[in-house]
């Protein structure tokens, strides 16, 4: 009898072991998962941004239009993704709304500018300004 009980602890230790070193590849493995997924979203919304770009192309200060262009790759929501500084106070409404694809050029009315001010326009992937005349 005496010999045994040696081999039942080595084995109960072996059982130990193993069933820890289980533990901790599943806990690592789901680590390296959720962080590698959270990674990729956060790296998806960064790059989707910075195709989020615009050039103010016109303002007219008579009129207190300002002419906007598109020159990123992703579609902008003006509603939402925009916005614009009138000399220091931001403007809430500066009549336009919708989407402005790649390329495409908006109008947006009555922006409330005088000649003379300062304008900034940013969108999620850069600011542009203009001085109206």
């Amino acid at each position: 009898m005496k010999g045994i009980t040696p081999v039942i602890a080595i084995v109960l230790l072996l059982m130990i072991t193993i069933a820890l070193i289980g533990f901790a590849y599943v806990w690592f493995n789901r680590m390296a998962l959720g962080l590698g997924g959270t990674i990729e979203n956060q790296t998806s919304q960064t790059v989707g941004s910075m195709g989020k770009k615009i050039r103010i192309e016109a303002c007219n200060a008579t009129s207190g239009d300002v002419v906007i262009r598109n020159v990123g790759t992703e579609n902008i929501n003006i509603d939402t993704e925009l916005s614009f500084i009138v000399g220091s106070s931001p403007d809430t409404s500066p009549g336009c709304s919708g989407s402005l694809a790649p390329g495409g050029v908006t109008t947006c009315e009555d922006v409330g500018i005088n000649s003379g001010q300062k304008l900034i326009v940013s969108a999620p992937g850069n600011s542009d300004e203009i001085t109206c005349e």
